[in-house]
């Protein structure tokens, strides 16, 4: 009689099992030997456009050629950047199929503030494994041109009653005159922001920021604060690209809002009532009142840190502020019947002109590294580079001013219209309105 020995039998299967596994992993190894890994890029020919092509911003163009890969294609991207920054500016992808793909892609030349400048076109291949190659060009941008579209306008139609309007340019021979809210209650500034094509007006009593559309009027948002009582609350508007900035007269003292209306915060180091304000590409100026026997002050404001940078002691409320050239400031006021004016310099925050006017003053405008300053006697223009004033360019009572940066022309609200004047003061037409005596005016452009 025999026996078996399942002891043995059982190692005999598990070394059995042990070779089959191993044998079965050189064979994988083997297979996988055997396929060839995908590290190749796929090739790209740009044929359009090619380096020295021009194109204006705010406009597309084509932009074509051929990929090919060994093993497929999965997506073409055509990406537009700054040749010094590496920004990106204009970004589009398409998908591609096969092993060769005649491209074509439409994609925008920036937008209406992409600068003139080279600018880097970058097409990249990708292929299923996701490997890129890629095909090159540089070409130029030419800045949208500006253009002026019309201006916004503030009636005073009795004691702190105001009508809002527009007249607006539909051709280059057409206008139109678009009415706005009526009988809105202390208006205290208004500002055209042509980014998002809303006219944006603050009033003083409760304090209130009122957008509209620029081609209806209909009401883009309306931000009412419900404070101040018996103080005025916000004085003034100005704006950067993302935000709108508003003085106070009751605390906190400089306001900043969103470009949606909303309430973003506001500068912590503003310590005194706000009555004007300017904002420039790094800095934030605002006029402020003395409280307790403290000095009238010019202040300005790091746009970053939102910190206290400089101050300068003034003898007058500060009315209006104007960045007049790359290097100046302007501040100007009143007191005791007369405008005063000083021309600051940006770098150092110190007085490069102290300046009287022979009357109060009313308004100033700036653009193209001239100024012009509107008093209760008519208009002069500034000569910032010797610090005097022009003779007489328009006389009259006049209640506002503003100037066309674009062709330089003046417009100065009446009792009732606005007349449209060259920078030496001539006549060119009058333009009429209603609702009482223009008394705040802002320039309209397409961006």
């Amino acid at each position: 009689m025999s026996f078996i020995n399942f002891s043995h039998l059982k190692s005999a299967i598990s070394f059995s099992s042990c070779c089959l596994l191993c044998l079965a992993f050189v064979l994988s190894l083997s297979v996988q030997s055997c396929k060839k890994v995908d590290g190749d890029p796929p090739s790209v020919a740009l044929s359009a456009p090619s380096s020295g092509f021009v194109v204006e911003g705010n406009t597309s163009f084509l932009v074509e050629g051929k990929a090919s890969d060994e093993t497929g294609l999965g997506n073409v991207t055509a990406i537009i950047s700054d040749l010094v920054t590496g920004q990106i500016i204009a970004s589009k992808s398409v998908s591609a199929e096969g092993l060769s793909d005649n491209f074509s892609i439409e994609i925008d030349a920036g937008d209406r503030y992409t600068p003139t400048k080279e600018y880097m076109l970058r097409v990249t291949a990708q292929d299923l494994a996701g490997n890129n190659g890629s095909g090159f060009a540089n070409i130029e941008i030419i800045e949208f041109p500006l253009a002026f579209r019309g201006l916004m306008y503030a009636s005073n139609a009795q004691q702190d009653i105001w009508n809002i309007a527009a007249w607006m340019k539909t051709s280059d021979t057409t206008t139109a005159t678009l009415a706005g809210p009526t009988g809105l209650n202390a208006v205290s500034g208004i500002l055209s922001d042509d980014r998002n094509e809303f006219f944006v007006l603050v009033q003083s009593e409760s304090g209130t920021l009122r957008s509209y559309d620029q081609t209806l009027f209909d009401v883009a948002y309306v931000n009412e604060l419900n404070e101040g009582g018996a103080f005025p609350v916000l004085t003034d508007i100005g704006m950067n690209a993302t935000s709108y900035f508003a003085p106070s007269q009751v605390p906190p003292y400089l306001r900043v809002f969103r470009d949606d209306g909303s309430s973003k915060g506001d500068f912590e180091d503003m310590l005194y009532p706000g009555t004007a304000v300017c904002v420039t590409d790094s800095r934030v100026y605002a006029g402020a009142k003395g409280v307790l026997g403290s000095p009238l002050k010019l202040d300005a404001y790091n746009l970053q840190t939102e910190a206290l940078a400089a101050s300068i002691n003034v003898d007058w409320e500060v009315l209006k502020i104007l960045e007049i050239n790359e290097d100046q400031i302007a501040a100007f006021g009143n007191k005791n019947g007369l405008g005063y004016v000083d021309v600051i310099d940006k770098t150092t925050f110190t007085k490069d002109w102290e300046l009287s006017l022979d009357a109060d003053f009313v308004d100033a405008a700036a653009a193209n590294g001239q100024c012009w300053v509107l008093t209760s006697a008519g208009l002069k223009a500034l000569m910032v580079g010797s610090g005097t004033f022009s003779n007489a360019l328009a006389t009259g009572t006049y209640h506002a001013l503003a100037v066309d940066k674009k062709s330089n022309r003046l417009y100065l609200g009446t009792s009732n219209g606005i007349e449209e004047r060259t920078t030496t003061g001539v006549l060119l037409r009058q333009i009429p309105t209603s609702g009482g005596p223009v008394k705040m005016i802002a320039p309209v452009y397409n961006k």
